[in-house]
């Protein structure tokens, strides 16, 4: 869950799903998917509760930061847009 650095007692309503495809070797296929928190739950980006009774993202939610169809539990479908993970990678 997001916070705000300036005043510890307020939260953001954004929360980040980091996720992983296993791979044989060292080095997993990631992604980082985006959801709203919300008096309802925890919702895609159409407003819908985005995710099942045992906590994984619904395979029909669009996660922000996906255009088009819904991404839901695929790992490589939407999430963080690549032009950020490339920034990432070049600060690392």
């Amino acid at each position: 869950m997001a916070t705000n650095n300036f005043d510890r007692t307020n939260t953001l309503d954004s929360v980040y799903y980091a996720m992983f495809q296993p791979d044989r070797g060292p080095r997993w296929g990631g992604n980082i998917k985006k959801l709203k928190v919300t008096i309802n739950g925890i919702e895609d980006q159409n407003k819908v509760l985005a995710l099942e009774s045992n906590g994984n993202i619904k395979e029909t939610a669009t996660t922000f930061w996906t255009a088009g169809a819904a991404d839901g539990n695929k790992v490589s479908a939407g999430g963080l847009p690549k032009c950020y993970v490339l920034k990432l990678i070049e600060f690392f």
